[in-house]
């Protein structure tokens, strides 16, 4: 898992974490606090935790 922090955001890559959205996996993610989105994905974000 690749891990880096730029601004504010951490960027993820690897087979660690991934979303799975319209039947494919996506493993390159941008975190922001609790929240989770992909960076070719526009308009949607997933929610992490409770």
């Amino acid at each position: 898992m690749k891990v880096v922090f730029k601004a504010n955001k951490m960027y993820t890559s690897g087979n660690a974490i991934g979303i799975k959205y319209n039947r494919k996996i996506y493993t390159n993610l941008i975190i922001v606090g609790r929240s989770a989105y992909i960076p070719s994905v526009k308009g949607y974000s997933w929610q992490i935790g409770r």
